[in-house]
Parts: C-alpha cells; sequence; structure tokens
C-alpha cells in the first residue's frame, strides 16, 4: 500500500476510534451512520490489499447496531484492534518521482532510477520536465519526449500532479530553477513531496 494512502487510512482510524468513544459517552445513534460511511471508505481502499481486513471491518459493523449490550463494547474494542494491526501489516510502498529536464542529463539520474525501479518497496514515476529557453526571437518552452524512444516510461509534465500523486521522494537534477515552469520550481514542488534530492549531473573545477 502507498505510504500516503496508509497514512490516511490509520487516520481514518483514528476518527473513527473518537466516534466510537462519543458514541459511548453520548448514545447518538446518528454517528453510526458517520461511522458506517468511515468504514466504506476503508474498506474501498483495503479491499485488493487485506481480504482480511474486510472480513473484521465487517464483524465491527456488525456489533455497532448492538452498542448498548454490555459484551459488545470488548467485542468493538477486540475488532477495531484487529482493524489496526491489519492496517499495520500491510506493507508500506514509498513512491518516488524523477525529473529529468535534458537528455544528456539524464545519466546522473539513471544509476538512481534503475536501483529504485528494481525495489519493490518503491513506486516509481518519471516526469520529463520543459523549461524555457532564449533563443532570437524571444523566450521559448522546450519540451521533448527523448526517453520513451530509449523505452523508459514517463508521464507528460500536463498529466501530472503533485498535489494529487503526494510522492515521498522526488529527484531532480536541474539547477537552474529559474528556466523552469511556475509547477516544477522546487519551492512549489516542496509543498507537496516528503523529501527532494538534488543530483548535480556536473562538479565546478577544482583549483
Amino acid at each position: 500500500m502507498l505510504n500516503k494512502m496508509k497514512n490516511q487510512v490509520q487516520e481514518m482510524l483514528d476518527t473513527l476510534q473518537e466516534a466510537l468513544d462519543y458514541l459511548y459517552s453520548s448514545n447518538d445513534n446518528d454517528i453510526i451512520e458517520v461511522m458506517g460511511e468511515f468504514l466504506d471508505a476503508i474498506d474501498e481502499v483495503c479491499k485488493d490489499e487485506s481480504p482480511d481486513f474486510l472480513k473484521i471491518s465487517s464483524k465491527f459493523r456488525d456489533n455497532i447496531y448492538n452498542y448498548k449490550e454490555s459484551n459488545v463494547k470488548d467485542d468493538l474494542s477486540y475488532y477495531y484492534n484487529e482493524m489496526k494491526e491489519c492496517i499495520e501489516d500491510i506493507p508500506r510502498q514509498y513512491k518516488v518521482v524523477f525529473l529529468p529536464y535534458y537528455e544528456n542529463t539524464w545519466d546522473s539520474l539513471k544509476s538512481v532510477y534503475d536501483a529504485f525501479k528494481k525495489d519493490p518497496q518503491f513506486i516509481t514515476e518519471i516526469v520529463i520536465i520543459p523549461i524555457y529557453r532564449n533563443i532570437p526571437t524571444g523566450v521559448t518552452l522546450v519540451y521533448e519526449d527523448y526517453l520513451t524512444p530509449k523505452g523508459i516510461e514517463n508521464t507528460h509534465h500536463t498529466k501530472y500532479s503533485f498535489e494529487i500523486d503526494k510522492p515521498d521522494i522526488v529527484f531532480y537534477n536541474n539547477p537552474y530553477d529559474g528556466v523552469n515552469l511556475k509547477k516544477f520550481q522546487s519551492h512549489n514542488v516542496k509543498k507537496h513531496v516528503g523529501c527532494m534530492v538534488y543530483v548535480p549531473y556536473y562538479l565546478d573545477s577544482i583549483p
């Protein structure tokens, strides 16, 4: 399960516990419907990740409606803890995005990409970023998908969203942030990324 999804599910389970505590203290049956909606949302995320979770959440759901019975609270606590353990047992996968911007600089990222691509703990994606260039007639936006002919799958920059994807790690190698589209400037990327890593493609000469 992607790291961001696992975090979301755990937060939803925490909210479910708060709703359960409220139910015990208030006897407000309306909260049961809200809890059911939370369980529906969690089930949808977990249906392909953990069949055991669906079985336990179903038992938890059945017991909610009998929460006033003396022994049901213990059962609800038991099934809730079982759900949490099921989520904990699902392996985390981390999303890693690579932002090359020019063909002759890809070599500095390629070995890093190859290493992450081979590791099942990571899901990788490449987004080639366009850059502004000065030409005799003015400033133009340069973009060329040079990786596809090499058989390296990548996502067109117009079809990628940091806000939606929320990657855990981003690797980039463009030191000239000012030539990037606003979307790809590092200070904007950082808002939605766990960690940004700059990989230089050249070294300054040593005197």
